[in-house]
């Protein structure tokens, strides 16, 4: 939620609905515009697979490097 008229963001205990469901932030009269989407609480957490692919994705290339230094060693 962003209140124009404070340029800045408010919480939801900042707000009422009007008769018309409109959210006007309680400290200036202002309706407020509602920005995105609001994520579920938990939900920037990676666990299991995920966790395992963002921990795992840069041993690839790396061992793919090491083999490249050693043939070069040996050239």
């Amino acid at each position: 939620l962003h209140c124009r008229s404070c340029h800045r963001a408010v919480e939801v205990d900042e707000v009422v609905a009007t008769d018309d469901e409109l959210l006007v932030h309680l400290g200036c009269g202002t309706v407020v515009d509602e920005q995105g989407h609001q994520p579920a609480v938990g939900s920037q957490r990676c666990l299991g697979r995920d966790l395992e692919a963002l921990e795992t994705a840069g041993r690839g290339q790396a061992s793919w490097l090491d083999q490249q230094r050693e043939l070069l060693a040996k050239l």
